[in-house]
């Protein structure tokens, strides 16, 4: 019957997991500083199968690279994976810590965690579901290594667009900007757009069937579908072509959407039309970024973000960041 366990005993049983007889499967989201010491790897490091996640900047890139080189060909990478499981096929503990010091309280102090350390069949139960995360992963590169040293210490795309924090982990006091900044490996190579509200439907309407009659890229005899395609009312610049850009929209009831556009550009238009791109065209962002609008809602910190660059009608990147620090600083 799995036992409840708390604190230290969970590294300790996390440790005696690493000490079993046979292969050993740890399928372990993030991993901190240390954590391969901690748990003794080294000296059974031919039976030890490990698969974390890089993707969403829990993972230490010192740590990642330490197990590349212990473990050559036996770390995977899984852009998905939240599990902690620690498990053999006799003794598994599966529960809440990661693999750092504050899961496993290896430094005398760390989180709340709870875990169920589970032997016999259980046990196995637990194995094979490790062993079908790993199996699921991709082997650990260079290309996620450099994804690991990008991305560590940056908070979930989810809540970087719903929040701000300051060094000190408090909400709301930088500059709104900075929740972009944040993950500038997401947005740091794409243009933003700014729009709000709704187009004039008679403008939309007649630059659709100009701009159709003469492009390749518009759909022949089809009605213009807000849901495949945006619209700006003002003609973006050619350099913007076929590039991804961010597209901040805000509703006349306050309700915040993103979307990723791909801007088509027709000479003498009144605006332009953008295509809407799923969101894994930009990158994997996790299993809630599958479609082609993400929703925020009225948020606060999102809406100050739009006030902020909602004079602009289009902006080149972020070199938009250093203009507007010094602005508001002077």
């Amino acid at each position: 019957m799995p036992k409840a366990i708390t604190g230290k005993e969970i590294s300790k049983k996390a440790c005696k997991v690493c000490e079993a007889n046979g292969e050993i499967f740890l399928a372990v989201s993030y991993w901190g500083r240390g954590a391969t010491d901690a748990l003794k790897l080294t000296s059974r490091a031919e039976q030890v199968h490990v698969v974390l996640n890089v993707a969403h900047g829990g993972t230490n890139p010192e740590e990642l690279e330490a197990l590349m080189k212990i473990l050559p060909g036996r770390v995977r990478v899984h852009p998905t994976l939240h599990s902690k499981i620690y498990a053999s096929e006799k003794r598994a503990v599966l529960g809440s810590a990661n693999a750092s010091a504050p899961g496993l309280c290896w430094n005398e102090t760390g989180h709340d965690e709870a875990a169920a350390m589970m032997k016999g069949d259980d046990a196995s139960s637990a194995f094979e579901l490790a062993k079908k995360f790993y199996r699921k992963g991709k082997s650990a590169s260079e290309e996620h290594l450099q994804m690991c040293r990008e991305r560590f210490g940056r908070r979930t795309l989810a809540s970087t667009v719903t929040c701000t924090y300051n060094a000190d982990g408090d909400a709301g006091r930088e500059n709104p900007i900075d929740t972009f900044l944040r993950r500038a490996d997401v947005f740091g190579a794409l243009p933003v757009i700014i729009s709000e509200g709704n187009a004039d439907p008679k403008v939309l309407e007649k630059d659709w069937q100009e701009q159709r009659a003469e492009s390749e890229e518009l759909p022949e005899n089809a009605t213009f579908n807000g849901l495949e395609w945006s619209y700006f009312q003002w003609p973006l610049d050619k350099r913007y072509r076929g590039k991804a850009c961010l597209e901040i929209h805000k509703e006349s009831n306050g309700h915040l959407s993103l979307h990723v556009v791909q801007p088509i550009f027709h000479e003498g238009s009144v605006g332009t039309f953008a295509r809407r791109l799923s969101w894994p065209d930009v990158g994997d962002l996790g299993q809630h970024w599958r479609a082609k609008v993400r929703n925020i809602g009225s948020d606060g910190t999102l809406n100050r973000v739009h006030r902020a660059l909602r004079k602009k009608a289009y902006l080149t990147g972020w070199d938009v960041y250093a203009k507007y620090r010094a602005k508001s600083t002077s």
